[in-house]
């Protein structure tokens, strides 16, 4: 897993990139000044919209309602369902996050 992130995050891949970041940065900054009050949502889609552009050359996601983002938005929820309120019953090295004060 390591090789694989430290292949794709290489300068030269990540240049690559740059047009659907630019793209997605674009939307998400059109989205806020818009509608500022539903951030949340417009984070959740550049983020999905990102992601699977980059990853499964998916095309850009135009809204929150997307099937896609609420695929992604339910598995999280299942997921953190199953394991519980805390992260750290499933990720143990948690622990040793320092708390916020």
């Amino acid at each position: 897993m390591r090789r694989a992130a430290q292949e794709a995050l290489t300068k030269a891949a990540v240049q690559r990139y740059h047009s659907t970041l630019t793209k997605e940065a674009t939307i998400l900054a059109s989205a806020l000044l818009a509608n500022p009050e539903n951030r949340d949502q417009h984070f959740q889609r550049a983020t999905a919209s990102t992601m699977l552009s980059i990853l499964y050359d998916f095309p850009t996601l135009t809204s929150a309602q997307d099937k896609a983002v609420q695929e992604i938005d339910k598995n999280l929820h299942q997921f953190l369902k199953a394991i519980g309120t805390s992260f750290v019953e499933f990720f143990p090295w948690m622990v040793y996050i320092p708390e916020r004060s």
